[in-house]
């Protein structure tokens, strides 16, 4: 990060320093002279006998000895025509999207030009980019996500990455400079306000709550209840499975088709095995926010829900088992948050937790308190 005044305010320029970068750039620098042999191959096809002559052409501008391009004799019949050209407009997106990722990796900036009430943002790669202007009266919030190494700016209710892989500590003093020409308050100044005038209700039990420094509290499974026990129990199916299957294959007792159905089955059971042992959820509650996200290893999955009410269900089964359903539901979308069976308790504490870190109405009908043996008014 460099920062360099100017007579109206500073300029902010963030660039990549990690040397992990540069295995990640050449392995898109590997790809990408693959994927100019299937773009020259897929154009080949597709222009048929007019390819030839532009083939010649190439070899001959270009330095060094090059082989001399196949010759393509007559027009592919129109439906490969038609699939070619769809997957040569996706295969060249692709690779321009790979060939602005080495860029930014080798020589990317963030520009940040803070003036009074204003910012203009350019995200470059080389010599490329754009650039954008956002004014204080279009920015409702600003603010860092240190745990994903990032800023974001939200602008009539839209998020905009405003920067990523940034280190925590330069992700929180940049949105604090950018808040600052803005004059947008710190994103949980108010809701520290309120929540200290309210007693907060307890964490609920198995979960593990951790403030944010940007505001907020991202809830968590406690590390005794993160360690599935059926993640083991599934391990041992999947075992067992594949020693069946491995001794059909080798003793050819069955058809290819009994062999595969029992290979597939194997393989769902394995993938079962590996969300349950591993698949960690977190909720992250703002004021007038919540979010659910779903990791395994590298990836992830969010989603959120914004001015929303949350609301308590109670159904029943053939068994005759209650079953307690949290559901977050706003902007046209519902999220289920917590599901237990004959366990209303549970349910209620995760539900009055959440209603209280970000503000959203709270239903729980009479009979849902009834069957959770909670006979009070909330």
């Amino acid at each position: 990060m460099s920062v360099r005044p100017l007579p109206d305010g500073e300029e902010i320029v963030l660039t990549p320093t990690s040397w992990v970068r540069f295995p990640i750039a050449a392995f898109l620098a590997f790809w990408l002279c693959g994927w100019a042999v299937g773009e020259v191959a897929a154009l080949a096809f597709l222009l048929g006998p007019l390819a030839t002559p532009i083939l010649e052409g190439l070899r001959e501008l270009l330095p060094g000895h090059w082989p001399r391009p196949p010759r393509v004799d007559g027009f592919l019949p129109w439906p490969v025509l038609a699939f070619l050209a769809a997957w040569l407009s996706l295969w060249t997106w692709g690779g321009l999207g790979a060939m602005w990722e080495l860029l930014r990796l080798l020589a990317g900036s963030d520009r940040f030009t803070v003036r009074p009430g204003e910012f203009t943002w350019r995200r470059a790669a080389g010599p490329f980019g754009r650039h954008r202007l956002f004014t204080a009266p279009e920015v409702t919030a600003l603010f860092a996500e240190p745990r994903r190494s990032r800023v974001v700016a939200r602008v009539r209710g839209k998020e905009i990455l405003l920067s990523s892989g940034t280190p925590a500590n330069v992700a929180e003093w940049l949105a604090a400079r950018l808040r600052s020409a803005l004059g947008l308050p710190h994103p949980g100044a108010a809701a520290d306000a309120e929540a200290a005038s309210v007693a907060a209700p307890p964490v609920p039990a198995g979960f593990r709550a951790e403030p944010l420094p940007e505001g907020g509290v991202l809830l968590g499974p406690a590390p005794e209840k993160s360690k599935r026990a059926s993640g083991c129990g599934l391990t041992a199916v999947a075992l067992v499975t594949s020693a069946f299957v491995a001794f059909l294959v080798v003793s050819g007792r069955e058809t290819a088709g009994v062999t595969l159905f029992f290979a597939a089955a194997t393989l769902s059971i394995d993938l079962l095995c590996l969300w349950a042992a591993f698949a960690r959820k977190t909720w992250l509650l703002r004021r007038g926010s919540l979010s659910r996200s779903v990791r395994v290893g590298p990836w992830e999955r969010r989603r959120e829900v914004r001015r929303g009410t949350l609301a308590v269900t109670l159904s029943g089964d053939s068994d005759g088992d209650d079953w307690f359903t949290l559901e977050a539901k706003g902007d046209g979308m519902s999220l289920r948050l917590a599901r237990e069976v004959n366990d209303g308790s549970t349910v209620l504490a995760f539900a009055r937790f959440a209603a209280f870190h970000t503000g959203f109405p709270l239903d729980v009908p009479r009979d849902v308190r009834v069957a959770a043996r909670e006979l009070y008014d909330s």
